[in-house]
């Protein structure tokens, strides 16, 4: 916190201790070179720690500005109704591919690193089967009987065809010249067999990589996991009673501690069919808006746990459901930006403003928070709608509420 904060607090204490001193009939001049009784500097001081003490903070008009807090009062809306769920990011599965070697073999060509951007076609390994050799021998005997079976054809055509040689001869060496031509052609698909390039058939990033060169791999055996960033989806558990409420093309708010405290929005995209047995919850898959973009400092990724609310339609809710439905439903909802909420220990606060002469003072109010909305926040308890609220730069209010507790006196 800035130093004139606490020269204020520090200043405020030498003043109240200079004041109970002596008490004589000479009045005493304070350091602001006035008389200490009608010191208007010396009462405002004396006010702020006195705010400090009861668990409060005084900020001049001045300081207000420069720490770039403004004061508001609760956005009051008619209440839709929420569901809520938790989940967790997922990516399209049309768009992730694991890849894997079709034969047995060696690695004798691997590349790429976890979260390297990788284009479609683009090659990462080759497996080279340990049969390679053999097959390969086989594949030059192939080729060897099919240039001695010609051979033998164009021979056996001629003695034919000057009535040298039976029709039936000449019927064996074209029936020997074809086998011999199958045969290469086993063999070289099965050496075309023997080594397996592998490509990856879409543009992503390597999310997995279990290969290295030189290693011996099973056919079929994962390799390589690519994931394409586009598409994101979350697919969130919602308990059966609440589920009969949430419609296809609903907006939902997705809210995690992994994305950096940020929150996404998305549409209802499809609702399970079944309900898991145990948990008594059903799946809705959440398409996420843009697709998911990256968000600045605040990437979503596959795998980030999530709580969701969905947003339906309240006349649908029964009143009967409202007492045990984690649906919130009321006839209005109060809102704060989620940042003026803060954490002061174990509590949740906002900052009450009180405004007076000098500037505002600021009270920490516990509050209940309900669902999160974007950039929202919704408070159940603890504020009314008329109160000023710290919407903007509560963390300086706080700040200059801590700076208290670094002298003697405490702001609790």
């Amino acid at each position: 916190m800035k130093q004139t904060y606490r020269a204020a607090f520090f200043a405020a204490l030498l003043v109240v201790s200079a004041c109970g001193k002596g008490g004589g009939a000479e009045a005493k001049l304070c350091e602001h070179g006035i008389e200490e009784a009608t010191c208007e500097k010396c009462k405002a001081e004396g006010h702020a720690a006195e705010a400090v003490e009861a668990g409060a903070v005084e900020l001049t008009r001045d300081q207000i500005v420069a720490a770039g807090i403004k004061i508001g009062r609760v956005k009051v809306e008619a209440a839709a109704g929420f569901v809520r769920g938790t989940g967790e990011i997922q990516a399209d599965p049309d768009r992730t591919v694991q890849l894997a070697s079709s034969v047995s073999g060696r690695v004798t060509m691997a590349r790429g690193a976890i979260g390297e951007a990788v284009r479609a076609g683009q090659a990462l390994a080759t497996v080279v089967a340990v049969e390679q050799a053999a097959v390969s021998a086989e594949l030059k005997s192939a080729e060897a009987r099919v240039a001695l079976a010609e051979e033998d054809l164009k021979h056996e055509r001629s003695l034919f065809d000057r009535g040298l040689s039976p029709r039936r001869d000449l019927l064996a060496a074209e029936a020997n010249a074809k086998s011999a031509s199958a045969d290469l052609e086993g063999a070289r698909l099965r050496t075309g067999a023997m080594a397996s390039s592998i490509a990856t058939p879409i543009s992503g990033q390597i999310a997995e990589r279990n290969v290295t060169v030189g290693q011996v791999v099973e056919a079929g055996a994962p390799l390589y996991l690519v994931v394409s960033p586009e598409n994101l989806q979350a697919i969130v558990d919602v308990y059966d009673r609440d589920l009969a409420h949430v419609r296809v093309g609903a907006e939902a708010t997705l809210f995690s501690q992994g994305m950096s405290g940020m929150s996404v929005t998305g549409r209802v995209a499809a609702i399970g069919p079944v309900i898991d047995e145990t948990t008594r919850t059903g799946k809705v898959r959440v398409t996420l808006k843009d697709g998911g973009a990256l968000l600045p400092g605040a990437p979503v990724r596959p795998g980030t746990f999530v709580s969701a609310s969905i947003r339906v339609d309240q006349t649908r809710m029964e009143s009967s459901n409202r007492r045990d439905s984690q649906a919130r439903l009321s006839s209005e909802v109060m809102l704060l930006p989620a940042n003026a909420v803060c954490r002061l220990g174990d509590r949740r606060v906002v900052f009450v403003a009180a405004d007076d002469e000098h500037g505002y003072r600021f009270e920490p109010h516990d509050v209940e928070t309900g669902f999160r909305n974007g950039d929202l926040i919704e408070i159940k308890s603890g504020v009314s709608k008329d109160d000023l609220i710290a919407i903007e730069g509560a963390f300086s209010v706080l700040s200059a509420l801590r700076s208290g507790e670094l002298g003697e006196g405490h702001a609790h």
